[in-house]
């Protein structure tokens, strides 16, 4: 009733959960792919793809949300 009453959503998109803390994702992300540089060229291209790919987001964006609540976040 409560939700009818304020137009309240219970699904926010992936996006919208991943904007507070986005600038520090990005930053985390970038540094990974600059390090993959220095593997092996075999390696470096499973890597990319595990990079490339959102399936494995949840839990990174987590802690940073934590992070981010707890009054600090640090890329």
């Amino acid at each position: 009733m409560l939700a009818e009453k304020t137009n309240l959503t219970a699904r926010p998109n992936w996006q919208t959960l991943c904007e507070p803390v986005q600038p520090f994702l990005d930053e985390v992300t970038g540094r990974l792919q600059s390090a993959v540089e220095a593997f092996d060229p075999e390696i470096a291209t499973f890597v990319q793809y595990a990079l490339a790919s959102q399936g494995k987001q949840l839990r990174p964006v987590l802690v940073a949300l934590s992070g981010r609540a707890a009054g600090g976040l640090n890329a």
